[in-house]
């Protein structure tokens, strides 16, 4: 594989920092060849704590490429969809009390989305007047908020899972993240960390 870099990047919550991890320093992820990779079977997990709730369209996975010879850049970002299958021998030794487990999937109906971004992957790596010149990456998102009468002084703790095929066991992704509880905000004020959830929500 001659992409020059391959990171991931991964956004703990909608309020939270954004961090940029290597794949590299995640030896499942260093294994991983885009050539031949299935995006579509990618599944994320997490550990979140119990009375956490991710929102509807919250959990987001984010497949990009860039060709930084033209700038020129594809990106897809895929709302996933929650995975009710029973937890996996390890998600289950995973688990904590006062925690819980979340799978998502991507949808059925952005499988063909997938295909095309694997297309263009493909017909990108090709073209060896580029080499060198290329960056892949991932990104998971998981977008939530606080169950009303959550404790405010309890910080919120994410780890996040990964897995490639469905042949194939999960594996951390990232360590375990604290979240600050940020249950109140001034009007117009953007939140600083997880608030209650809404009516709607």
């Amino acid at each position: 594989m001659f992409f020059r870099l391959v990171t991931l990047f991964l956004l703990l919550s909608s309020v939270a920092a954004c961090s940029s991890i290597p794949l590299t320093s995640v030896p499942k992820l260093a294994a991983l060849n885009p050539r031949t990779m299935e995006f579509g079977t990618l599944e994320v997990a997490a550990r979140v704590n119990e009375n956490f709730r991710v929102k509807e369209d919250g959990a987001r996975f984010t497949l990009r490429l860039e060709n930084t010879a033209t700038t020129e850049v594809w990106e897809e970002e895929l709302v996933l969809r929650e995975n009710d299958d029973p937890a996996t021998p390890f998600l289950r030794k995973q688990q904590k009390r006062g925690t819980q487990i979340v799978r998502y999937q991507i949808r059925d109906e952005d499988l063909s989305r997938v295909a095309a971004f694997r297309e263009q992957f493909l017909e990108l790596e090709r073209d060896r007047t580029t080499e060198g010149q290329k960056r892949f990456s991932l990104g998971a998102s998981m977008n939530g908020c606080a169950e009303p009468g959550s404790n405010p002084f309890r910080s919120f703790k994410l780890k996040i899972y990964m897995r490639t095929s469905p042949n194939e066991e999960f594996y951390t992704l990232v360590k375990e993240q604290s979240i600050a509880f940020a249950p109140t905000t001034e009007p117009g004020e953007e939140p600083k960390g997880i608030s209650y959830c809404q009516q709607d929500e």
